[in-house]
């Protein structure tokens, strides 16, 4: 699979806060947010890559984490 600049970037931001151990909502969150990536999108992505749970939990509460970071990160 060949990655756009963009995937690629989210990629590797979302691993690098995972390795620091950042919940992957989280990280899903200010990757999504600092990239203008949709949280369905990123989903999308690091599930294709074997990078997140499929869960759909997680791609629920992405949709509300973001905002929260959002205020929270400036």
């Amino acid at each position: 699979m060949k990655l756009k600049a963009t995937e690629s970037t989210a990629v590797q931001l979302f691993a690098s806060y995972r390795r620091k151990g950042m919940a992957a909502d989280k990280a899903m969150a200010i990757v999504g947010a600092s990239l203008q990536i949709t949280p369905q999108d990123l989903a999308e992505l690091l599930s294709k890559l074997d990078l997140l749970d499929t869960a759909p939990n997680a791609i629920a509460a992405t949709a509300t984490d973001m905002a929260e970071v959002d205020i929270a990160e400036g």
